[in-house]
């Protein structure tokens, strides 16, 4: 009886996941957009394409020294580039929680040598050291939370925030501001604490897990990239690859592009000679199983050259092996249909820890692994996002508190599927 209940449970916990979808915030009078262009997007040109095709193990470039004097700048080149080639972060969130002994702090992911720049979370308020925050001097990682002044006060977490319903301006109409007893919220009450540094570092301390260059395992994409060929690229996923809860889905500042947006304008920057075509029928709430019933009028029936299914976030219950089988099922389907098509599988990051939906999600990166071939790659999302938590808070993460990334998270999906598009090393 009692494993009955448990597993009734565990399928409820699943059903109520499932619609945890992108919703509208009531701060504008925006509706999600799952269009190629979204809005506020610019690009900048990126270096021409390599002719050098072999992949190698990324670079440690060298600390940058205390005397640098780098100026802040963030266009599409600075969104996209990989933190594990880059010394500079730019624009990590941060978020700032009350702690029991009364402090308020937060957490950068590296020890900062030289601090750029810090700013609200629209990009437009830089904020001042010594006047908004100051380093821990023991533990520079650590974010120390001052009063501010009369042009800006830092917005924190205090206790309770994180497990109370915020209904004010969290535009969750029919959840009530919380699942499980955690806080859901996509409005500006939670976006609004979410404080953006940029910063130098020593890459050698980046041990990150992330994608390497997938030339070898995706040679049709790469062929037709570097000879300025037509690329038909498509999008296929549940809410996350609808571009919930990116700024610009919302078309509130700073209106960071969603990350398939990224992809697909630093590739054309990368690739200038390409032709590259988004499509993107991805639906929140679906799991794998949804997109594999309707692959064929949504995906295959396009004739893609290479297919990014972004499938696992809201099949909790669903095993690395099982999810394998049905994605590969999905990718036969529009082999069916395009002999030559390519795949990048994706399997996807934490849910909020506290909620109790992170259940079988972890397993999916090895099975989705145990798939690579030629003409197949596996990329792994839950990996790098569980090294951010062991060092950051999820808030740091997320949308909406629950299963979907922020801004800065969403770029780390662009990221690493520009790192295994482009060799980031090569000549």
């Amino acid at each position: 009886m009692k494993k009955t209940v448990i597993a009734v449970l565990a399928i409820l916990m699943a059903l109520t996941f499932m619609f945890v979808g992108c919703v509208k915030d009531p701060q504008t009078s925006e509706v999600p957009n799952n269009s190629a262009t979204a809005p506020g997007e610019s690009a900048t040109a990126g270096d021409n394409t390599p002719d050098t095709p072999a992949a190698s193990p990324t670079p440690k470039p060298a600390a940058p020294s205390k005397d640098d004097s780098p100026e802040y700048k963030y266009t599409l080149n600075e969104m996209t580039m990989p933190i594990w080639q880059s010394n500079t972060m730019y624009n990590e969130c941060v978020t700032f929680h009350e702690n029991e002994d009364g402090s308020i702090t937060g957490n950068l992911l590296f020890k900062p040598i030289r601090i750029i720049s810090v700013r609200d979370v629209t990009l437009k308020i830089e904020l001042k050291e010594g006047v908004h925050y100051k380093l821990d001097e023991n533990d520079p990682t650590k974010v120390i939370w001052l009063p501010g002044d009369e042009t800006f006060s830092i917005p924190y977490f205090k206790p309770g925030d994180l497990t109370s319903a915020h209904k004010d301006k969290c535009g969750t109409d029919g959840y009530g501001g919380i699942l499980n007893g955690v806080m859901y919220c996509v409005g500006e009450w939670l976006y609004s604490k979410q404080i953006s540094f940029t910063y130098t570092y020593d890459l050698n301390e980046n041990e990150m897990p992330h994608a390497e260059f997938a030339g070898s395992k995706l040679p049709k994409t790469l062929a037709k990239l570097k000879g300025g060929e037509k690329v038909k690229i498509a999008f296929y996923g549940d809410s996350i690859f609808t571009g919930c809860d990116s700024s610009s889905t919302y078309g509130r500042e700073p209106k960071a592009p969603t990350f398939f947006n990224m992809v697909k304008r630093q590739l054309s920057a990368l690739y200038p000679d390409a032709k590259i075509k988004i499509t993107n029928p991805s639906v929140g709430g679906w799991q794998a199983k949804n997109g594999l019933d309707n692959v064929e009028s949504k995906v295959a029936a396009g004739k893609p050259d290479l297919v990014i299914l972004g499938f696992g976030m809201n099949d909790s219950n669903v095993d690395g092996e099982d999810e394998a089988k049905t994605i590969q099922q999905m990718m036969d389907k529009i082999l069916a249909k395009n002999p030559d098509c390519e795949f990048i599988v994706v399997s996807t990051f934490h849910a909020n820890p506290q909620i109790g939906w992170d259940i079988k999600q972890g397993t999916h990166g090895a099975a989705f692994k145990a798939l690579e071939k030629t003409g197949v790659a596996a990329m792994d999302m839950y990996a790098p996002h569980t090294y951010i938590l062991e060092r950051k808070s999820f808030q740091d993460t997320t949308g909406n508190n629950v299963n979907h990334p922020n801004d800065w998270f969403a770029r780390m999906y662009a990221m690493q599927i520009l790192t295994m598009l482009y060799d980031y090393n090569a000549g």
